[in-house]
Formats: structure tokens, C-alpha cells, sequence
């Protein structure tokens, strides 16, 4: 942010918000993708939210765990949950679907 001063008075300010750089407009108001994770009690993955076709839970998990480790948190009762940001979420499909 940027604080402009009014030449005429020192009382009064204006607040301008910082300018995206190559960001559209479509990309702005995306947030977070959450990815929902259930385990057995044995700690192998019983479900994950979305996940490719193609791919198993556990080899899904695996993944997330190696390209978005920063983004997980466990939760009680064998849960967690990956709080990924939409771009680095659609980076991870990209790169799922070019292995494939």
C-alpha cells in the first residue's frame, strides 16, 4: 500500500491498494481449494477429495504430500484437510495430467 499526502493538508490521506501484476480478473476472486482427507486407523487413506480419476486415494495423498506439503493439517478422529491455493492447486492437476 501506498500513502499519498494531500500537498494542501497534512491531516488528510489516501490509501490506495497495491496493483496486481499479470493477474486476471477471473484469478483474483478464486481462494483456497480444500482437499478433505479420511484415514484408517492404520493410517492408509480411506477417502480424498479430488482426486484424478485414474489415481488411487493413497497414491493422490502421496502426491500432495511431495508437491503441497506446506499445505496440510491434520484434524482429530483420523482426519485432515490440504488448503491449497487455487493457482498451485491447478499447477499439481497440470503436472498430474502431463505424467499421465
Amino acid at each position: 500500500m501506498t500513502l499519498d499526502l494531500d500537498s494542501k493538508s497534512v491531516n488528510t490521506a489516501e490509501i490506495h491498494a497495491p496493483q496486481e501484476a499479470n493477474a486476471s480478473p477471473a484469478l483474483k476472486t478464486l481462494g483456497d481449494v480444500i482437499v478433505n482427507v479420511r484415514f484408517f486407523p492404520d493410517g492408509a487413506v480411506n477417502t480424498i477429495d479430488n482426486r484424478p480419476v485414474d489415481m488411487s486415494a493413497q497414491a493422490w495423498f502421496h502426491l500432495l504430500c511431495r508437491m503441497a506439503p506446506n499445505y496440510f493439517q491434520a484434524l482429530a478422529g483420523g482426519r485432515g484437510h490440504y488448503r491449497i491455493p487455487f493457482e498451485r492447486f491447478q499447477a499439481i492437476l497440470d503436472q498430474t495430467a502431463k505424467a499421465s
